[in-house]
């Protein structure tokens, strides 16, 4: 009997994870106001939704996507394209919401977060995210109302969680902050060739963002691993593909390496427990290296 039983609970979870848990999703995608649906709902899972989104749809499902839904709505002669995601947990609706920032939005008090454009809105409420884009006679001032009132549907408290692991604010460089979940999405900020250096696709998240340090802007990239083991593996690798260069270790009282790259510059690598600290774009013998150090020490 147990092992039927088993059988079935597996059989729920393997289906589980090919269909999309849309039930709560098409509670929210409702008519609103005078805002109709106007034409049929498309469903997609994790495992289906890079069919509809071959570029951010990978992303997505690195950062936690469980299910969308893609529906037309009508107002008068206006058509506007919603698109609603229904992510793990809060960050990672709040990760794709970063990585999707292109720079041409502003932000407004709606959920978690919110921003928009001249053509689109996002929301993120609890672990939702909302794309509300203008089309046909649509106006921006019409997907804001639009995008407020699915917003409300939303039952995602008003707690915004931290987004990973938090960075440093000494020396920050505002809105330089990039999220990430895995190598697809590290990929678009960094190349592919770092992302397999690092190991990237056994790591659980990471963060990364611009420094001015004494008029020398350097890049600071925090991952996470499950494990120190992990991450001592991690930096293993990366150093193993840096043979060919000269790389040096720290003294004794803060252990990292640094690795001297082909164009002069200098790379700072170590680990902090379950996360590896990276920084790139050092001059040599100037203060990012002094920054470094400071980071290992606590700095923040």
């Amino acid at each position: 009997m147990k092992y039927i039983l088993g059988f079935l609970l597996l059989s729920l979870v393997i289906t589980g994870c090919f269909f999309p848990a849309t039930v709560g999703l098409k509670d929210i995608i409702m008519d609103h106001d005078a805002f109709t649906r106007a034409d049929e709902t498309h469903a997609y899972d994790a495992v289906n939704l890079w069919t509809y989104d071959k570029e951010t749809g990978p992303v997505f499902v690195e950062f936690g996507v469980d299910s969308c839904l893609v529906a037309e709505f009508a107002r008068s002669d206006e058509r506007y394209k919603t698109e609603l995601f229904s992510f793990l947990n809060p960050r990672g609706a709040i990760g794709s919401y970063y990585f999707l920032d292109d720079g041409s939005f502003t932000s407004f008090d709606l959920g978690y977060f919110a921003r928009k454009n001249d053509t689109t809105v996002h929301v993120v409420n609890g672990h939702y995210f909302i794309k509300v884009i203008t089309e046909r006679n649509g106006t921006i001032n019409g997907a804001l109302e639009l995008a407020a009132g699915l917003s409300e549907r939303v039952d995602g408290g008003t707690f915004k969680p931290n987004i990973y692991s938090p960075l440093p604010e000494k020396n920050f460089v505002g809105g330089t902050e990039f999220y990430f979940s895995g190598h697809r999405a590290f990929g678009h900020q960094f190349s592919p060739a770092l992302a397999k250096a690092l190991n990237i696709q056994y790591a659980m998240n990471g963060v990364s963002g611009e420094y001015d340090v004494k008029g020398e802007m350097v890049t600071l990239i925090k991952i996470r691993f499950p494990g120190r083991h992990e991450t001592i593996e991690a930096i293993d690798i990366f150093l193993n593909t840096r043979r060919d260069r000269p790389i040096l270790k720290s003294p004794h009282s803060l252990r990292y390496n640094t690795v001297i790259e082909t164009d002069g510059s200098e790379v700072y690598i170590a680990e902090v427990g379950d996360t590896l600290l990276f920084m790139m774009d050092g001059k040599k013998g100037g203060a990012a290296l002094e920054f470094f150090e400071y980071l290992l020490r606590g700095g923040q």
